[in-house]
């Protein structure tokens, strides 16, 4: 029973395998392939027939940055024949094995001819958007470029443009290998900028120069200062793109010294001066004046260099050869406090942050006597003495004298006095000094600091 058993599965095994090899002998086996095209079970003449209908079907995909194009293989008269018939190559398969090409891939690889047109594949990538598209975009090279609020870094941009020549020979190979897909940025056919963000000379040159541009000196004047930032001193860097170095000119400190010069030496000079009442004379000028300041140049732009040349931000003192009490940053170094003597009326007035905190009426110098005159200009408050005798034009007593120039000039008070204001200068007037009622030249003695500025002016004169 057994035996009978067996010989009916041999049988039916046999008439199975035999049934296959039938079926199977004019066809290709399961799992075949011809040049990476499938022709499982199919017969070899229609394979023969519609090769070239295949390969021409086919469409070249092309990776780019902003995305993917295509190239039909049609488009450029793409027409490929196999060097052996497909019948050719169905009869080297061995049938009588079917039944192991349901479990393992016959891959078949034969030499393959093609013809297409150089001139249409051409024209076809040469029409890419990523070739000829309106938003081509070249590479920019890294630099460090000046600006008008200092230097910047400006970074490298690869942009999107191709090397034509790279895509071209990139395109035509895949063709020409059957390819159906290529990576333009993997390929290397994008241009890139010659000089990147990280360029070791770029970033040398680029912190050279920030490092000078970020500096910020502090120059001290007398009662204000000047910050000297890049918005000063950008066009004062000197600065070597290709060597990798900056530095802040000599010459151009010493020019801006020079300049600053112009406002800040006030000594002698004529000036503006808006007086209490409001109108504005002109002062000073005159070799009566001993009020004022002389930037001593050589010296500040010494110290200006010294600190830049140091790299490090600071505060330098400007040096003077003459000061007076503070000065502005545009020269202006009477400011709001002062005492102010007008000799046409016969007045003074201390005043303080801009508010009159004494008037009073006084005498100054005799004036039909030239020479016993008060002078006019710019002076300053050199000290206080409390019970002073005067020895100059006899002897007199006074309990505050205040001395402004160095020719015995003082505001003091005056006992034998009992009128002030008015005429009496004209014909009584003093030997130059400023007589004062005792109250307020004791006001005055106690509420002006020394080196305070004294400006005297005579309208009638001007």
């Amino acid at each position: 029973m057994l035996l009978i058993l067996l010989l009916v599965l041999l049988a039916a095994a046999g008439g199975l395998y035999y049934y296959g090899y039938t079926k199977l002998t004019g066809v290709f086996l399961p799992n075949t392939s011809i040049n990476g095209l499938d022709v499982s079970l199919m017969e070899p003449d229609p394979i023969d027939q519609d090769v070239t209908a295949v390969t021409t079907d086919q469409v070249l995909t092309i990776q780019t940055l902003d995305g993917e194009e295509t190239i039909a293989y049609a488009d450029i008269d793409y027409h490929m024949e196999w060097a052996a018939t497909a019948a050719s190559i169905q009869k080297l398969q061995n049938h009588l094995l079917w039944p192991l090409s349901f479990f393992q891939k016959s891959e078949i690889a034969v030499d393959a001819s093609y013809t297409y047109s150089e001139d249409k594949l051409k024209a076809a990538v040469n029409s890419l958007d990523c070739i000829s598209g309106e938003n081509i975009k070249a590479p920019r090279d890294a630099s460090v470029k000046k600006r008008k609020k200092g230097y910047v870094l400006s970074k490298s941009d690869d942009g999107n443009t191709l090397d034509q020549d790279a895509v071209q020979t990139l395109i035509q190979g895949a063709i020409e290998s059957g390819s159906s897909n290529v990576n333009l940025d993997e390929s290397g056919c994008y241009l890139k900028a010659a000089v990147q963000t990280d360029d070791e000379a770029l970033q040398k040159a680029w912190k050279a120069v920030d490092k000078v541009q970020s500096l910020v000196i502090t120059l001290d004047l007398y009662g204000s200062s000047i910050v000297l930032d890049k918005s000063v001193f950008l066009d004062w860097i000197v600065f070597n793109r290709e060597e990798g170095y900056a530095y802040v000119s000599e010459k151009s400190i010493g020019e801006y010294v020079n300049k600053l010069a112009e406002k800040l030496d006030t000594y002698k000079k004529e000036r503006q001066f808006k007086t209490h009442a409001g109108d504005t004379i002109t002062i000073g000028g005159s070799d009566n004046d001993i009020y004022g300041f002389i930037l001593q140049k050589e010296d500040t732009k010494k110290a200006l260099l010294t600190a830049f040349e140091d790299g490090e931000s600071t505060t330098v003192e400007a040096i003077w050869d003459r000061t007076g009490n503070k000065i502005t940053p545009e020269g202006d170094d009477i400011q709001n406090t002062y005492i102010e003597i007008s000799i046409d009326q016969q007045m003074m007035w201390y005043i303080k942050d801009g508010n009159v905190e004494i008037e009073t009426p006084v005498v100054t110098g005799k004036y039909s006597e030239k020479k016993r005159r008060t002078p006019t200009g710019v002076f300053q408050l050199l000290g206080r003495l409390q019970d002073y005798t005067m020895t100059a034009y006899g002897t007199s007593h006074t309990n505050f004298a205040m001395p402004i120039n160095h020719d015995g000039i003082y505001i003091h008070d005056s006992s034998w006095r009992d009128y002030y204001g008015g005429e009496i200068y004209l014909d009584n007037g003093s030997h130059g000094c400023i007589n004062t009622p005792y109250n307020a030249a004791k006001a005055i003695y106690y509420s002006v600091d020394t080196n305070t500025p004294v400006i005297i002016y005579n309208r009638n004169e001007m």
